[in-house]
C-alpha cells in the first residue's frame, strides 16, 4: 500500500480526474501504487478532507506532512533517486495526528 510519486511519470486516468479510490472499511487505501506529483498529492483526499470524513480531520497537519516530504523528495531527486514511494499516515484515514 503505497502512494508512488515520481517526477518522471505518466498519470493514469484516475490522477488526471484527481480521483483515488475511497479509503477500505479498515481505514487504508486499497492495495496497489497511485502515482502522484507532490501537488497531486497536496490537493488530493489523502489531504483534504472529503464529504463524510471526520470533522477532525486534520488538513493542516497533513499538508505540513507533503510540505517535509517535499523538502526529502528535492534532496533525493538532486542525487538521482526519482521513485519514492510513501505510505503511513498518507494512505490512512486517521483523522487526527493523535
Amino acid at each position: 500500500m503505497f502512494v508512488s510519486l515520481d517526477k518522471n511519470v505518466k498519470h493514469a486516468l484516475y490522477v488526471l480526474l484527481m480521483l483515488l479510490p475511497p479509503f477500505n472499511e479498515f481505514g487504508f487505501l486499497p492495495p496497489g501504487d497511485y502515482e502522484l506529483t507532490l501537488s497531486e498529492l497536496k490537493q488530493s483526499s489523502l489531504v483534504l478532507p472529503v464529504q463524510g470524513q471526520s470533522r477532525n480531520w486534520d488538513s493542516n497537519w497533513r499538508a505540513r506532512l507533503v510540505d517535509n516530504l517535499a523538502i526529502m523528495v528535492e534532496q533525493l531527486w538532486k542525487v538521482g533517486i526519482t521513485a519514492i514511494y510513501v505510505d503511513g499516515s498518507f494512505v490512512e484515514e486517521k483523522d487526527d495526528r493523535r
